[in-house]
């Protein structure tokens, strides 16, 4: 066993986190519930008759978004590696447990809770298919379960999802890099990180894939994940023994 210092901050804070993520999914169910004409005017900045979703007619936003799929896909590759065939002690200067940790995100969250479950029978028709913007299905609120959809359905996104894991991911390995980076380079990661949940939220609701709320939705549920996960493996404190 060897002791692995994290610059992050103390224990405490994941459960106050946690606490505020469920209010906020909370609040996003109730607000886009009672005036889900919210998610159909938000859509409609998108959207026209003529030239449909404007945005997934794009090559070049295509390609980031493949890009970002990409990455997030080699993120869960190299945490595989990591836990398979790397050293008890870690590689690649992080540790064995936080590799483990990453993984473990990635299948609850995107694999399992919004992939298997939700997308599979929660029933929302994606925008590009209701009617509203030249689709044959009914428009749904956030919080209805229904029949619009049979699988892959828009609620939540997946792509979402695993955007969310994959910025998590990201800002829980790089302080085990911090002291090889400069602070320039350290901040810069960490703001393009976080940056990638604006374009890829921007992206699935302007493309006509889902609705704001799906977005919204699969950002809190896989953050929720991600902090029940790190009371599991104590992967966000001062310090621990890995």
């Amino acid at each position: 066993m060897t002791e692995k210092i994290a610059q992050w901050p103390s224990q405490e804070w994941p459960v106050l986190w946690i606490k505020l993520t469920a209010m906020a999914s909370l609040a996003i169910m109730v607000i886009f519930g009672l005036w889900p004409g919210l998610d159909l005017a938000v859509t409609g900045y998108f959207y026209s008759p003529a030239d449909s979703f404007w945005v997934r007619q794009s090559a070049l936003i295509e390609t980031l978004r493949m890009g970002l799929w990409r990455l997030s896909a080699i993120m869960v590759l190299f945490a595989l590696v990591a836990v398979v065939f790397g050293a008890s002690e870690g590689w690649l200067g992080i540790p064995r447990r936080a590799w483990i940790y990453v993984v473990a995100l990635y299948v609850l969250g995107p694999g399992l809770l919004v992939d298997r479950v939700l997308k599979q029978y929660w029933g929302r028709a994606r925008p590009s298919q209701v009617l509203d913007f030249g689709g044959t299905a009914e428009f749904t609120p956030v919080y209805k379960i229904t029949d619009q959809c049979l699988s892959n359905c828009s609620f939540v996104s997946g792509e979402g999802a695993g955007a969310m894991a994959f910025v998590i991911a990201l800002l829980v390995l790089l302080p085990f890099w911090k002291a090889a980076l400069s602070a320039f380079v350290y901040r810069a990661a960490q703001g393009l990180a976080l940056l990638v949940l604006v374009g890829a939220g921007w992206q699935r609701v302007g493309s006509g894939g889902h609705f704001l709320s799906d977005i919204l939705m699969s950002y809190c549920l896989v953050l929720l994940v991600a902090l029940g996960l790190q009371k599991l493996f104590f992967i966000w404190g001062v310090s621990g023994r890995v």
